[in-house]
């Protein structure tokens, strides 16, 4: 028990040091950017439905077809509430030309 006091106290010591030496460079956005987060909120979400969209080709089958459907409807929800949350989070900040899920659609 004593070994994790000790080290929650070393790191929080050591990220207190290096926030304060970055004190001279601009502050990142408090949201996801870059790549593919530039067009979608759940990029993460949206690489993952390609990603299975990809193997569902590669299978060429009617199960891999399913698999492909399924998480995208896993995913979709998830990537709608994150989107929300986010543009009600940083209301002046959040782009709002950013999709949910899909690039190009609202």
């Amino acid at each position: 028990s004593s070994s994790s006091s000790s080290s929650s106290s070393s790191s929080s010591s050591s990220s207190s040091s290096s926030s304060s030496s970055s004190s001279s460079s601009p502050a990142p956005a408090p949201f996801p950017c870059g790549g593919l987060f530039e067009l979608v909120s759940g990029a993460n979400f949206f690489a993952e439905t390609l990603m299975m969209l990809g193997w569902a080709v590669c299978c060429w089958s009617l199960p891999g077809l399913l698999v492909c459907f399924w998480t995208a409807a896993r995913c979709a929800p998830s990537a709608w509430t994150l989107h929300q949350r986010l543009r009600e989070k940083f209301r002046d900040t959040y782009p709002p030309e950013r999709a949910a899920f899909l690039p190009g659609l609202a």
